[in-house]
């Protein structure tokens, strides 16, 4: 049983997923990815770890969108605590 999501990354490759032993596990399966693409939570299988997700995050989002206070807090935080620790995780995990 496969689950298809017409929709291409960056690269235009179609995404999909197999190893589903009824209908309604592809059914639930595809349920949640389109669930997390509409709320902006989908996370594409990568090797992108946990520490590039975070510095990616810090120069795109944290850094424009909190007081400068905020932000240092944030840096010291993900650098002293974060990527030291869980930096190595995949972040599809």
């Amino acid at each position: 049983m496969y689950a298809i999501i017409e929709f291409r990354n960056e690269h235009g490759k179609r995404k999909w997923h197999s190893g589903f032993r009824t209908k309604k596990e592809a059914k639930r399966f595809l349920d949640e990815q389109l669930y997390h693409l509409n709320i902006g939570t989908y996370v594409e299988h990568s090797k992108l770890t946990l520490r590039g997700f975070i510095v990616q995050w810090m120069k795109d989002y944290a850094k424009n969108n909190t007081v400068p206070r905020t932000y240092q807090e944030y840096k010291t935080i993900v650098n002293q605590h974060l990527i030291p620790k869980l930096g190595q995780i995949l972040i599809d995990k």
